[in-house]
């Protein structure tokens, strides 16, 4: 297969950015032990293209709930000069659940815009899902109540903030996504 083959709209230098954020983060999963998994379209990417899906323009990352606050305690003592994390503790723009690490060299960003023809209105960004978990032996009732009790807790905390966005979550096999 050729490379105009796996990559018709010219994302390649994208996704090069895309992986350079990875390895980051990676490298700081590797050393504070923390579990995360590629997830969702870089999933399907990775088993149905051998890459990336050829119009997927992010990373998508899950962690469990207890490695993910772990990895943005240590994201200020590790990345920050690199990239910037954004969620909705930094940001009061940012309205959901979740992180990105963004690619924060300008320079790169803008040779990353030029080879591809294409504006990166959001930048160049991973996103980092935290997954909250129950135990499979609980029966339906017990994880129907446990769901909407962390949901509850989730829409409190960031409700504070937005007032109008509304958050849901569904369950699967134990995890909360």
């Amino acid at each position: 297969m050729d490379v105009k083959e796996n990559d018709p709209f010219g994302f390649m230098p994208l996704w090069c950015g895309l992986l350079d954020i990875y390895v980051d983060f990676a490298k700081i999963c590797k050393k504070y032990g923390l579990r995360h998994y590629v997830a969702y379209g870089t999933a399907i990417g990775a088993i149905r293209h051998q890459g990336f899906i050829p119009w997927d323009d992010d990373f998508d990352v899950v962690m469990p709930r207890e490695d993910y606050e772990l990895f943005i305690s240590k994201y200020y003592e590790e990345l920050m000069q690199e990239h910037k994390l954004i969620n909705h503790h930094n940001h009061k723009l940012f309205k959901n659940a979740f992180s990105k690490i963004m690619l924060g060299d300008r320079k790169k960003l803008t040779e990353i815009e030029t080879a591809t023809r294409r504006k990166q209105n959001q930048g160049v960004f991973i996103d980092i899902f935290p997954y909250d978990y129950y135990h499979c032996d609980l029966d339906e009732n017990q994880k129907s109540k446990l769901s909407q009790k962390i949901d509850k807790i989730r829409k409190q905390k960031l409700n504070k903030k937005y007032k109008k966005r509304v958050f849901f979550r569904r369950s699967y096999k134990g995890f909360l996504i």
